[in-house]
């Protein structure tokens, strides 16, 4: 399982400013590191890449189902489910920039994320109540395992 020890892509967000002037834009790279909620946008990264890799999977289990029953999106749709498998892709490009290790770590958390999903689908139905009830149970879960 990913741990918060293992390295994430570490995004370099430009910021902006101007000079007293107005005149001359100037352009400052910023060490993610460096921001005061460093933990909270780390979170927030590794989230979008294990959902990003979720995405991917899912599409992938699609339209293996499709193809193993014979079954096609409309031209349309195929067009755009395709473009967005390659488009998750790319944004799955930092990933490969990992030591292999942590890859395969990431790619297991992501399809246990992915399952953890259609288990949820399973035991609520998506019904918000049943839901909550499962999130307070999470919420329980990781307050009595804290520092452990």
């Amino acid at each position: 399982m990913i741990d918060a020890k293992i390295p994430i892509p570490i995004i370099y967000p430009k910021r902006t400013y101007q000079d007293n002037a107005g005149e001359i834009e100037a352009k400052q790279v910023v060490d993610i590191r460096e921001l005061p909620n460093y933990s909270e946008l780390n979170t927030m990264t590794l989230m979008l890449f294990l959902l990003n890799d979720v995405t991917e999977t899912a599409l992938m289990n699609l339209l293996q189902e499709f193809k193993k029953h014979n079954f096609k999106f409309k031209t349309e749709y195929e067009h755009k489910t395709k473009k967005i498998l390659v488009e998750v892709r790319k944004l799955k490009k930092p990933i490969d920039k990992m030591d292999i290790e942590c890859q395969y770590q990431f790619g297991d958390v992501a399809d246990m994320v992915y399952q953890i999903i259609l288990n949820l689908h399973k035991a609520t139905g998506w019904h918000t109540d049943k839901l909550e009830e499962i999130n307070k149970f999470i919420l329980e879960y990781a307050k009595q395992n804290e520092g452990k």
